[in-house]
């Protein structure tokens, strides 16, 4: 086990996080929190200056826990330090002013910018605000802004749209961890003003350079997957990169190569380490190594965008390199976790950031697990050393990230290692060859040639991406795993490591301890379902799901796409451990409408308008409209008799609102899927 006593800084980001974390799911505190945390801070003070040396290390556990404690309430305090202000809601304004803080990003038809808003006009009153929206315009709009304008908008942001469907991935929460809590399409009469900037900032000097390198690459790169490669590798512009060249990349389990992280600035630091390494033996040198290690990672990350993903890498590896400049012991675990501590005292939300956790998981587990996974082979050849290093390097990253990796992506790359092999060193290459180029842009004749040389180089990449991504079984997908079974598989991972590091039989009953736990948990959930029917929220579709005894019936309409069911539908089936229905539920169809019994209730799906009907209503217990078939109740209720009327997502809006109010004025039993998914359990028929 490791020992604590040199790791100061690992208690400390321990307890910082789960302040963050308790913080960030929790009210603002109240002041006798404030109080109790301002009266503790003193107490700890006051008692280590008045405590003597001997009667110190006596009371070494009370001070630890005092200090720990602190630490753990500073977190959540930091969260509600500088909140943005969201009162009065954004939704209210009718008109407001506004910076672009980040360039547009296009997509087929529109423009996505990123406003911070300043001042806010509502009905009655003026307010500042601090808050930043997502603001969309068409391509060929004759009033694009840019960069570092200043806006005035008339009209009023909306909120962001929640998740509509079980397990849906929470877009709006998403966002507002980043400070972004509204959307506004603007067409051009929406704009009254705008202000060009005036002012020539760090950021955007760095944006203007990125542009003019991005062209240059365009003029001397010939192939388009070659630009889109290099753009990302380079330049950190991984939006131009397509869905193809993306899944290539995902799929042999070499997709941290496309985004400007830690790998790449630990390429720089290995060659600056092999270059002038040498020099930190000398007194002057070693402060010439530093300062010219720092300088380096932040020009490159400079010139990549300081991106997040970019920041964080940069400020890790200058913690660790400033660490191991002063020697200390334990240096690489502190200056890890130190890096962590400052990024999310900067900002908070960090901690929810998929690249935030991956980048700290795989650093952490090639620094823990790597010596442990390299010492299990000495080659003795240089070139099998080598090769044996970069697998013992990616066996470790990918061990530390695969549980979080199965949570959020779903999928598991088969042949990473196999990817890593030649793509590292690839890398490598490329970043090398890049810099030069981007560097001699006055050099017309060298910048053609080596253009060419990166042309080839990228498009060998992508040819073994792909070859990879095309072997049988390249990847394993649609592993979806709980937040409870995520935790259980760190902590049979951490378990795991720890038994066989120390060969003792305790560690190895925790092992199967904490598996069995787990089994038993999963067991439960799977043999213990509900049996239920669940109407999705597709837009411009429907999608029905007869849920009985774990398993599963659908009825999908004809413009369900492979991306609606992945990001609808699947995550509710997988998270559920749900499978197909074996004996089909008895159904029939008219030109109409749709049945089917459940449970011995019957559930009708109006698919077409309805055709002229004499006689008693049809007895159903739920009535599902969709496909703007219906447009007045009152002819659902000359052919039905219902407990519940549904409206589902392939209604269009103005439809909608209409039944809606027909539905509130004739008192009627009525759910649209807009507002969320529904759900009706056999226990509440």
């Amino acid at each position: 086990m490791l020992r604590w006593l040199p790791f100061p800084f690992v208690r400390f980001s321990l307890a910082w996080i789960l302040g963050l974390l308790w913080g960030l799911n929790h009210t603002e505190p109240n002041l006798w929190w404030w109080s109790l945390w301002v009266i503790l801070i003193f107490f700890y003070f006051w008692l280590t200056l008045s405590l003597a040396k001997i009667t110190f290390f006596q009371c070494s556990y009370l001070l630890g826990g005092l200090a720990m404690t602190i630490i753990f309430m500073s977190g959540s305090v930091r969260i509600h330090w500088s909140s943005p202000r969201l009162s009065p809601p954004i939704t209210t304004a009718q008109g407001y002013w506004g910076e672009v803080v980040q360039p547009a990003r296009l997509h087929d038809s529109y423009r996505r910018i990123t406003l911070k808003l300043e001042v806010v006009k509502a009905k009655d009153d003026v307010f500042i605000s601090e808050q930043k929206i997502h603001a969309f315009q068409h391509v060929h709009t004759h009033k694009p802004l840019k960069y570092g304008d200043r806006v005035l908008i008339h009209g009023a942001p909306s909120r962001l749209p929640g998740p509509q469907n079980p397990y849906q991935f929470n877009y709006r929460k998403f966002l507002e961890r980043q400070g972004v809590y509204g959307q506004h399409w603007l067409e051009d009469a929406d704009i009254l003003i705008i202000e060009p900037s005036s002012n020539r900032s760090l950021q955007r000097s760095i944006w203007s350079l990125r542009r003019a390198l991005q062209t240059r690459i365009t003029e001397y790169v010939p192939t388009m997957v070659a630009r889109e490669i290099l753009g990302a590798m380079l330049l950190g512009n991984r939006q131009q990169v397509t869905d193809d060249v993306e899944q290539a990349f995902a799929k042999s389990g070499t997709l941290h190569i496309l985004a400007v992280s830690g790998l790449h600035l630990g390429i720089i630091y290995g060659f600056l380490m092999a270059a002038f390494g040498v020099r930190r033996y000398h007194k002057m040198g070693r402060w010439f190594f530093l300062l010219l290690t720092l300088l380096a990672l932040w020009l490159f990350a400079m010139l990549t965008g300081l991106a997040p993903a970019t920041r964080r890498a940069a400020l890790m590896f200058s913690v660790m390199v400033v660490g191991k400049h002063y020697n200390r012991r334990g240096n690489n675990f502190n200056a890890l976790c130190l890096s962590a501590c400052l990024i999310l005292l900067l900002d908070p939300n960090e901690i929810y950031a998929v690249g935030f956790q991956l980048s700290y998981l795989a650093l952490g587990s090639i620094l823990w697990l790597q010596p442990k996974i390299s010492a299990w082979w000495s080659p003795n050849n240089k070139i099998v050393k080598y090769i044996w290093g970069i697998i013992s390097v990616s066996l470790a990253a990918q061990l530390g990230v695969l549980p979080i990796s199965l949570y959020y992506f779903h999928q598991f790359p088969v042949y990473f290692l196999l990817g890593n092999l030649f793509m590292i060193p690839t890398t490598l290459v490329v970043l090398l060859i890049g810099s030069l180029f981007l560097t001699v842009g006055f050099w017309p004749t060298l910048s053609t040639i080596l253009g060419q040389v990166l042309d080839w180089l990228t498009q060998g990449v992508h040819f073994v991406n792909q070859a990879i991504a095309n072997l049988p079984g390249s990847t394993i997908s649609n592993l979806w795993i709980s937040p409870l079974e995520l935790v259980f598989l760190y902590a049979i991972l951490l378990l795991g490591v720890v038994y066989l590091t120390t060969i003792r039989k305790l560690w190895l009953q925790s092992v199967l301890w904490v598996w069995s736990l787990g089994l038993a948990l999963n067991f439960h959930h799977t043999y213990n379902p509900t049996d239920e029917i669940m109407v999705y929220h597709l837009k411009g579709s429907t999608a029905i799901d007869f849920i009985s005894k774990a398993r599963y019936q659908s009825f999908l309409s004809k413009g369900v796409t492979i991306k609606d069911l992945n990001y609808n539908i699947f995550p509710n089936r997988r998270s559920r451990h749900l499978r197909p229905q074996l004996i089909l539920t008895n159904s029939w169809s008219s030109e109409s409408y749709q049945a089917w019994m459940f449970h011995g209730k019957l559930v009708i799906l109006v698919k077409a308008p309805l055709m002229p009907y004499v006689g008693a209503p049809i007895k159903a217990h739920m009535v599902i409209l969709s496909n703007n078939a219906v447009n007045d109740l009152n002819l659902v209720n000359q052919r039905f008799r219902s407990e519940w009327i549904i409206v589902d997502g392939s209604n269009h809006l103005g439809n909608v609102e209409m039944l809606t109010d027909q539905a509130q004025k004739m008192n009627i039993t009525f759910h649209n899927t807009d507002q969320r998914a529904f759900r009706l359990t056999v226990e509440e028929y």
